[in-house]
């Protein structure tokens, strides 16, 4: 258990007061997770003195607080009964491909929240993902592929009671763990983990009982726990599970495994029509803060996974070393992290601290609390650079200050477009697609025939004098406007909760700040981007910039705010 709730307590004792009773209270806790019944006590003493306190839970710490409670509210600790998965795992290669899903469920779940409009299709919201067709569905257009994939679903099952078939029961229990993990696997988010039917699937099948009278019994116990949760349309499917598990006539190898295939489908459905009833009743806005919930907690996990909070905040500490304090915690890092996206190497993510206290990170490196948002990070970096090499090459073209507005921009959005499909490509480029400095010479020289060449190509190197000293400008007029609208913003979207300490219960408010991808910057104009493109796409850059630095302070809460 405490492997599990760990990272949501550790979450919950970062929003809490220092130095006060409930902060004291959750590090008793944290202490005692071992210990199921204890945990459960303090736990409750603790939701009694928030609730007494009327503490409002954080954005990020809301889902949070739901999971411990699910785990240690007012009901039997049916998780203890289970054995940790990293405890199950057979060797290191088994953790070690837990902690890679881990990783890869964690990142998508980021780009979810923080790149919906790239990775979804386009005119698509989050929403979308719940009302996805039903798997059944998928060979309505090819009648083929749906005969081979019966067939080989069919071959299948009849394999599984063949074997039951045989007296052999080392072969009917090493089948029947299988299957149950499978059972399991598709029950999980349609049926509460907590349960006992949940708990039975999730442990090996106890060898001092037949293996298939054993799972006549669980299958018995599953299907009653649906009825009692499923929608009135699936009981008739229960019931006729119930009866095949019931009839004597049939063999029992043959009735354990017709239930079982229709016990799967019974989850699929189970799940469709949870899936339906959500996509009916929820927003987009609702969605967009669960989801939002969900990753903050799974992305803190992902990343304690690997390394620890000691290491992970000394690498933070030894990070800001190098950059003068600024009159509070959030600007101070921000101005750090403006240094990172100012190299020009692609930053990287250092997860240990350095032996050597005196020897400060590389400017470019960042500490472990960036490590999903590194790809972000260096799309910032190319859009910086972008600026400054649209803007550097403006500057090349004589008289711009006497063009028209709108030939003016035409110029800007020809340079920006030829840079910006390298940094978000539509589709994945051929090699003769790619922007080269060429193609930037070619635009350069149509709208100036006179050009000077060697002048275009000096102007885009990184050790120019304009080319830096544009940069600088553009890291200045970020560095300047993303803490303050951070701190607007989350100042403004604290203002109501959105769930109960406990967790039971799911109200909303309207139009809340949380739920929308846009936090408004006022980006001063910066000298040498004065044209109209440029102040466009300098404002989208400190929007984003923005985002990933809420996302952050979200994430990691009290640590990137105050330093504690």
């Amino acid at each position: 258990m405490s492997t599990v709730l760990s990272p949501h307590l550790q979450l919950l004792i970062d929003a809490l007061e220092p130095d006060s009773r409930p902060r004291d209270l959750a590090h008793q806790l944290l202490a005692a997770l071992n210990d199921p019944a204890r945990a459960r006590s303090l736990w409750s003493q603790l939701s009694t003195t928030l609730n007494e306190l009327s503490w409002i839970p954080p954005d990020n710490v809301r889902a949070a607080v739901t999971a411990i409670d699910d785990s240690l509210g007012d009901r039997p600790d049916l998780r203890a009964m289970i054995a940790p998965l990293s405890e199950r795992a057979s060797g290191s290669a088994a953790a070690e491909l837990e902690q890679q899903e881990q990783i890869q469920f964690a990142a998508i779940l980021h780009a979810l929240v923080l790149r919906s409009n790239q990775v979804l299709p386009p005119g698509k919201g989050i929403l979308s993902l719940l009302a996805r067709p039903r798997s059944a569905d998928q060979y309505a257009d090819n009648p083929i592929a749906a005969r081979v994939a019966d067939t080989v679903t069919r071959a299948f099952f009849d394999s599984i009671a063949e074997t039951f078939s045989t007296s052999d029961t080392v072969a009917h229990v090493a089948r029947l763990n299988q299957l149950y993990h499978d059972l399991h696997a598709a029950f999980t988010d349609v049926l509460p983990p907590q349960i006992p039917e949940m708990a039975t699937l999730a442990a090996p099948i106890a060898s001092s009982h037949p293996p298939l009278e054993t799972a006549r019994d669980d299958l018995k116990a599953l299907l009653n726990a649906c009825r009692r949760r499923c929608a009135p349309a699936r009981d008739a499917t229960i019931d006729g599970l119930l009866r095949t598990l019931a009839d004597v006539t049939n063999s029992l190898a043959q009735a354990v495994t017709n239930t079982i295939r229709g016990t799967l489908k019974l989850a699929e459905d189970m799940r469709h029509d949870m899936l339906a009833f959500a996509s009916s009743k929820w927003r987009e806005a609702d969605v967009k803060l669960w989801l939002r919930a969900e990753a903050i907690v799974h992305e803190k996990a992902a990343i304690l996974s690997l390394t620890d909070p000691e290491s992970a905040r000394k690498v933070w500490d030894q990070w800001l070393s190098t950059q003068p304090e600024r009159d509070s915690t959030l600007e101070h890092w921000v101005s750090r992290l403006l240094i990172a996206v100012g190299q020009n190497t692609p930053v990287q993510i250092q997860l240990k601290p350095d032996l050597a206290e005196n020897m400060p990170p590389e400017k470019h490196v960042l500490p472990p609390q960036f490590a999903l948002c590194i790809g972000d990070l260096v799309r910032i970096q190319n859009l910086v650079q972008a600026l400054v090499v649209v803007a550097a090459l403006l500057a090349l073209i004589p008289n711009r200050q006497e063009t028209t507005e709108a030939s003016s921009a035409s110029h800007g959005d020809r340079l920006w477009s030829l840079l910006s499909s390298e940094i978000d490509p539509g589709s994945t480029p051929s090699p003769e697609q790619h922007t080269t400095l060429a193609d930037l010479e070619a635009e350069l020289l149509r709208v100036n025939p006179q050009a000077d060449r060697n002048a275009i190509n000096r102007i885009l190197r990184y050790e120019d004098p304009v080319f830096a000293l544009l940069q600088k400008r553009v890291l200045a007029a970020l560095e300047a406007s993303v803490p303050s609208a951070v701190q607007r913003y989350r100042a403004r979207r604290g203002a109501a909760p959105l769930r109960l300490i406990t967790g039971r219960g799911r109200g909303t408010r309207q139009d809340d700040p949380a739920a929308s991808d846009n936090i408004p910057v006022d980006v001063p104009v910066v000298k040498g981007l004065e044209d109209e493109v440029l102040r466009r796409r300098l404002a989208s850059t400190a929007e984003d910039v923005s985002r990933i630095v809420l996302w952050i302070t979200d994430v990691w809460g009290a640590q990137v705010l105050n330093g504690s």
